[in-house]
């Protein structure tokens, strides 16, 4: 059993721009603002999905709490020896460690996560709602991934059995409700 958490994080349009610059120089590593990434623990992986730019990358997180300086309308930090300069004010960055990056063919279908840039595949944070749709993320990221990548494909695969449990689960509890209520009314 998996103890990692894996969320996906979808890059929208509007923040495409910078997530171009934010690459180490060896490319081996990815940063972007913690916002979203405050409830995961160093060691869970991360898809970050990018339609605009065409990639995926598949991830870990490797280091939070990497402090800015504001100049201007700009976020400027430093690490592994690159000076970074993001357009926008943001508070702190975290690193992912680059485990992979797929292109984006022509006609891959992604559900959209829709206003979340987030969603959890495995973890504590999932919740019983959407997982019909996270079924379908993580087989679209199956369907991308390099069918030699094991451990991708192992990560997949539990939180693909993950979902599919969170679904049943899903369906049966209003029948249990209902089942509940019934009992206790005496009907």
């Amino acid at each position: 059993m998996m103890n990692e958490q894996v969320m996906i994080y979808e890059v929208k349009s509007a923040a495409a721009a910078n997530a171009v610059e934010l690459f180490s120089n060896d490319s081996n590593f990815f940063y972007w603002n913690e916002t979203k990434f405050k409830n995961l623990n160093i060691g869970d992986f991360v898809f970050v999905v990018n339609r605009t730019n065409k990639w995926v990358l598949f991830s870990k997180l490797d280091k939070v709490d990497i402090n800015t300086t504001e100049k201007d309308n700009n976020t400027i930090f430093n690490d592994n020896s690159k000076i970074f300069n993001v357009s926008g004010k943001y508070d702190k960055f975290i690193r992912l460690q680059i485990l992979n990056k797929f292109l984006i063919p022509e006609g891959w279908e992604w559900t959209t996560l829709g206003s979340s840039e987030t969603t959890y595949l495995n973890g504590s944070r999932i919740g019983l709602k959407s997982s019909e749709n996270r079924i379908k993320n993580i087989n679209q990221l199956l369907d991308l991934t390099d069918k030699t990548e094991e451990i991708l494909e192992t990560i997949l695969k539990n939180c693909l059995e993950k979902n599919d449990i969170n679904l049943i689960n899903c369906v049966q509890y209003p029948i249990t409700s209902l089942t509940d209520y019934i009992l206790k009314s005496k009907f």
